[in-house]
């Protein structure tokens, strides 16, 4: 998260995997700054916080072309600190995207893992958490009852609450 409290997505801008994460937030009206580290790089201080929250093995992107043309030796008997000097002299081999929620990092794009995560998470415009179905449900009941033409009052007379058998009204 950047010093003013914004989320960040971390990447490369030409990046698949990128355009998709980025795509999701974007559709959700989701405010971020991208930062491209294949431009503007990436800070050995960051990286190192990164593998301490996540774990290096979960950064370090063995599957892109960059990391398999490096030299056998490269490859092999890799540790935290190897990997981070691989991953700052050629940040194409971090895993992509890197989201920096501020409390939480989230390391790669599955579109189930944003949802859960932001369905928890306050909207940054109002602060206010994310409805789940039933909630939006009764949203829209109240705001359908409040924009037409029935004021609620008329609606509840014409609508009355059903009595049980003692009575009572629920």
């Amino acid at each position: 998260m950047s010093a003013s409290g914004e989320i960040v997505i971390y990447g490369i801008k030409t990046c698949d995997t990128m355009k998709k994460a980025r795509d999701w937030l974007d559709a959700r009206r989701i405010a971020y700054v991208f930062h491209d580290y294949k431009s503007a790089g990436i800070e050995r201080a960051r990286l190192e916080a990164w593998a301490r929250a996540v774990g290096w093995e979960r950064l370090l992107n063995r599957a892109g072309t960059t990391f398999r043309a490096l030299p056998e030796a490269d490859k092999q008997a890799i540790d935290q600190a190897k990997a981070i000097a691989l991953m700052e002299r050629q940040p194409s081999m971090i895993k992509r995207p890197v989201l920096d929620l501020g409390d939480a990092l989230i390391v790669g794009f599955k579109p189930d893992t944003y949802q859960a995560t932001f369905a928890r998470a306050p909207d940054p415009a109002t602060g206010r958490k994310a409805c789940d179905r039933a909630s939006m449900l009764i949203h829209f009941c109240i705001e359908a009852i409040r924009l037409s033409a029935i004021p609620f009052s008329s609606a509840r007379r014409q609508y009355p609450l059903v009595e049980h058998s003692n009575g009572d009204t629920p």
